[in-house]
């Protein structure tokens, strides 16, 4: 109970951080931070904003950036996929010359999602990454499971569904259910099973914005860039799973690389087309 009464009163100081930082540093803020606070205020008590601000940040950016790291982690740490990834952004590309004689590449985002192994490679990653929880309330009383795995729900308990053991379910995913496999998601899967967005009514509603910013995040950074590991050897960092508000952990040991910029980036520009 402590620690339970320990986070409520941090997240306090978080929403009366935010809540002064909206009422006199707004000016300077993000235009994503100006456009909530101009809809909200207008049908919100403005005390209840820096409340949505604190919620919103947690999927906003922990979920994003650390689905991000294990992407790049993935995608670079795999020389095929890499390639693979490379060569279907590149067949989305088209390129010009600017003004100014250098080479403009410009990646159709509307083609994005039809190279479907960069999303494939996100949602792999939200699978096997996974360390959030599902959380339901019972509304009747019901009976789940047969044998010893038989249980009794009682109305107005929860239940809490570790998202880890859904998505390594053997029996649902196959007995690769524990490896990861980024193609994996360019053919069925069981949905019922797959919690990396959450699912039915408590589904995250920014999953489709959240998949695009990221690969299109990603479009630019494998044909940009190379990244390999100081020492030459892509080690586990292993997962840092105490932050039980994220969906996907961050790494529990720092990652040092390399970041290069690819062969003739200096005269070639790398744009999005919407």
């Amino acid at each position: 109970m402590s620690k339970f009464i320990a986070g409520l009163r941090g997240r306090e100081v978080v929403v009366n951080a935010l809540n002064t930082y909206l009422h006199s540093r707004l000016a300077y803020g993000s235009p994503i931070v100006n456009a909530h606070f101009s809809m909200f205020a207008a049908q919100v008590d403005q005390g209840d904003i820096a409340r949505f601000e604190c919620a919103s940040a947690i999927g906003s950016f922990s979920n994003t950036v650390y689905t991000s790291f294990w992407t790049i982690f993935h995608i670079f740490s795999d020389a095929k996929l890499l390639a693979d990834i490379r060569a279907q952004v590149s067949s989305i590309v088209d390129t010009n010359t600017s003004s100014d004689g250098r080479t403009v590449n410009t990646i159709d985002l509307r083609r994005l999602r039809s190279e479907t192994i960069i999303f494939s490679t996100i949602e792999e990653v939200s699978r096997y990454r996974a360390t959030g929880v599902g959380v339901r309330y019972i509304t009747e009383d019901a009976v789940v499971g047969e044998g010893d795995g038989r249980y009794n729900l009682k109305k107005g308990g929860w239940v809490l569904i570790a998202n880890r053991a859904l998505h390594t379910d053997k029996e649902q995913w196959g007995n690769d259910a524990g490896t990861f496999v980024a193609s994996r998601f360019t053919r069925k899967i069981p949905h019922m099973s797959f919690h990396g967005f959450g699912n039915g009514p408590g589904a995250c509603c920014g999953k489709n914005l959240a998949l695009y910013h990221i690969a299109s995040f990603m479009g630019i950074v494998v044909m940009k860039y190379d990244i390999t590991p100081v020492g030459g050897l892509w080690v586990e960092p292993g997962q840092d799973g105490r932050d039980t508000a994220a969906q996907v952990a961050g790494p529990l040991e720092r990652l040092m690389v390399r970041m290069t910029p690819r062969k003739d980036a200096a005269s070639v520009r790398w744009e999005y087309n919407y």
